[in-house]
Parts: C-alpha cells; structure tokens; sequence
C-alpha cells in the first residue's frame, strides 16, 4: 500500500566512506563539482530536490494511476504549448488511436516471440505485465529490436513532442 515511510532509511552506500566510489576518475568528477558549486549548496539542493519529491509523491498516492493523462491522437496533436508542457511535467502518457488495434497486437505479439526465442541474451528484471496489460515488458534490455526500427519510423511517432 503506498504510503509515507514512517522509519528512517539506512545509510546510502554512495554516503558511507568505506562503501561510496572510490574510482579516481568519479571522484576528480565530484570534486568538480563540488568546487564549483560548493558543498553546503549542494546539501541544500538536495534537500530542496527532496521536498518537492515529496509534493509529487502526495500527489501521485492521492491520484494513483488517474495521474498519467490518456488522450486521443487529435488531443495530443492539437496540444497547446502549456498542454505540452503538463504533458513534460509528468513524464508520461498515453495515447491512443496511433495504431490500429490489431497492428499494435500484432507487435505486441512479436515482441513476446522475439523475447521467447532470444531470452538468454536478453538482460534485465524477468517480470511481464499480465495479459490484462498487454502495454509493457518491464525493466527488460530490449534494445535495437527488429519490430522496434519499425515503430520509430512510423510517420505518427511521438517523438516530437
């Protein structure tokens, strides 16, 4: 059940001394940084980032899944400028009508082949969404798939925005 964490976190390794990156190469990057920025700043952002991380978290729990817009192909291509931009600030949403629905199962379909017949080279977290969701593979490394050249080069494809 979402909700607040109501126990403090343990330490990130990336914070504790003996467990953070000791790559040279990352640390001459850090220190960059830090000299450019500042350290007390930095803390200062990051605590700043947190906070409104938290507003988006309460707004995410109080609307659940009703907070990733769903449009029509004419809504999302006759978007206003502002709409666009609420569009950006959440960071996803759907769209329908870019494909007919049998060509999108049809992809979909060879999307589970492709994966049946190729799974040990495919990397990634091994859990598929239920049929009942037939949208999304999650977490799993499947780039530079044949059917994907096929979808980034139709002419509806939202890149655009």
């Amino acid at each position: 059940m979402p909700g607040r964490l109501t126990t403090c976190w343990p330490p990130w390794p990336q914070f504790i001394q003996e467990k953070s990156d000791t790559n040279p190469k990352n640390a001459h990057y850090k220190q960059a940084i830090i000299a450019k920025h500042g350290a007390e700043s930095l803390r200062k952002s990051w605590i700043d980032t947190c906070k409104q991380l938290e507003t988006v978290t309460d707004d995410i729990i109080s609307k659940g899944t009703a907070i990733i817009p769903d449009l029509s192909l004419e809504e999302f291509l006759s978007a206003s400028p502002e709409n666009k931009e609420n569009l950006k600030q959440v960071g996803c949403f759907v769209v329908r009508g870019v494909a007919e629905k049998e060509e999108a199962t049809k992809w979909y379909n060879d999307l589970k082949g492709y994966v049946e017949e190729n799974r040990e080279s495919i990397t990634g977290l091994w859990h598929f969404v239920p049929d009942s969701h037939p949208f999304a593979f999650e977490r799993l490394d499947l780039k530079y798939l044949p059917f994907l050249h096929i979808l980034v080069s139709l002419p509806l494809n939202l890149y655009f925005l």
